[in-house]
């Protein structure tokens, strides 16, 4: 019994440990990481921030990844302007434009104080009404620029690609949107069994 509780107690370590970590790629209303809700009002410009979670994650010296979600046609009922991050010396496309953004430093950048890096800035304007509850998500450029790696990702002090898990955002109401967690120790799961 005592070692089926123990096995149990490592599954769902694994499982928390993966799902506090797997903010990856997100994306929120507050530079901070704290809100993943925006109110967006008819041509009244609202900032989204591109932040990877690299809390236990890898450092990063570039990323890759597209937001899909946004209704109507980019240019057309709504416009995304990219704000580059502080530092990035290349920035590739609109993740808004239907292919996707690559942003690159010249050297690994350090974490903020909460443990996020900046990737991008957008500053959206509405030009049509934007429906409650609308849900934008970080996933895969299109097409990913290396075919083995079709997902949101980020580059390393290596250079290696790492699949990151893509976050989302609620727009106008509806459900709420979820922050990442903190992660959990496994004493911290440990001492629940005891």
């Amino acid at each position: 019994m005592r070692l089926r509780v123990i096995a149990t107690a490592l599954v769902t370590l694994g499982l928390v440990s993966s799902s506090a970590f797997a903010g990856g790629i997100g994306l929120f209303s507050a530079a901070d990481g704290s809100s993943c809700n925006l109110n967006m009002a008819l041509y009244v410009p609202a900032n989204i921030y591109v932040l990877y979670l690299g809390q236990g994650g890898p450092v990063a010296n570039g990323a890759e990844y597209k937001i899909a979600g946004m209704p109507g046609t980019f240019g057309v009922t709504f416009i995304a302007t990219l704000v580059n991050a502080p530092n990035s010396n290349l920035n590739l496309g609109n993740a808004f434009d239907g292919v996707g953004h690559n942003v690159a430093f010249p050297a690994v950048q350090p974490f903020d104080g909460n443990g996020n890096l900046l990737l991008a800035t957008y500053s959206m304007v509405a030009l049509a009404a934007v429906p409650a509850g609308t849900l934008l998500e970080a996933g895969q450029r299109t097409p990913p620029t290396n075919a083995l790696f079709p997902c949101p990702l980020i580059t390393d002090v290596g250079f290696n690609l790492i699949c990151q898990a893509g976050g989302d955002m609620r727009i106008n109401g509806g459900v709420n949107c979820t922050v990442a967690v903190a992660e959990k120790t496994w004493t911290g799961v440990r001492n629940l069994y005891r």
